[in-house]
């Protein structure tokens, strides 16, 4: 393995431990130890565990960012847009864990705010504008308050989609949004549209996730 192909692979494992166990349970000699090769290894492309954990922020930013861009980017209808950004931001919002997000808002509030304004100018924003579209289109109800539905998605997934709440019941990730979402689009949609995503996702043939009133669909 080629030394970006080495670089590369630290930083995608750090960024998984990261994200699962918090920053201070990770250390330079556990994640060598885990990738079976030398703390050395690891400290000739990082220098120290502030700079590695620099360094996991900027990757995966970047990778949210062109995720969202190719998400825009791709022709689709209004409901397929919908579908495919929700399920993204549900999963970018359970990605990171109650502690690790805990511990760099205290700890590492430079690195936070990378992190949340991807969060505050990006991603929330286009969720916003999606919805404005969707009252304008008579797809959701007249009378939604946008920001309170982007607040109760992504506090309703950093809450409950966290691996210690995980861990003492029967549901998933994947479930946890599949469920939110189901409130949020239930409590969002114009009576007559709900109607008309059934019928939507019943004529296209593809995996779909089934709501009890609205059908979503995941693209796998």
């Amino acid at each position: 393995m080629n030394e970006e192909g080495k670089f590369n692979r630290i930083l995608r494992h750090a960024r998984t431990r990261f994200f699962q166990d918090g920053i201070s349970c990770v250390t330079i000699e556990g994640l060598a130890k885990e990738l079976g090769i030398a703390p050395e290894a690891i400290s000739t492309h990082f220098k120290s565990k502030d700079e590695l954990l620099n360094k996991v922020v900027d990757d995966y930013v970047k990778d949210l960012s062109n995720q969202l861009d190719e998400i825009q980017s791709k022709p689709a209808d209004f409901l397929d847009r919908v579908n495919e950004l929700w399920v993204f931001a549900g999963k970018t919002f359970a990605a990171a864990g109650h502690d690790f997000k805990e511990s760099i808002r205290a700890n590492y509030p430079k690195h936070w705010e990378r992190l949340n304004a991807f969060y505050r100018e990006r991603l929330l924003p286009v969720l916003s504008d999606q919805m404005k579209q969707g009252v304008r289109m008579a797809v959701f109800r007249s009378d939604l308050n946008i920001e309170v539905a982007l607040m109760l998605f992504q506090n309703g997934i950093e809450q409950i989609a966290t691996p210690v709440v995980l861990a003492k019941n029967s549901y998933s990730t994947e479930d946890a949004i599949k469920s939110i979402l189901q409130l949020i689009f239930d409590g969002s949609l114009a009576d007559h549209t709900r109607t008309v995503f059934r019928r939507y996702a019943a004529r296209v043939p593809r995996k779909n996730v089934v709501f009890k009133r609205v059908v979503l669909e995941t693209h796998s």
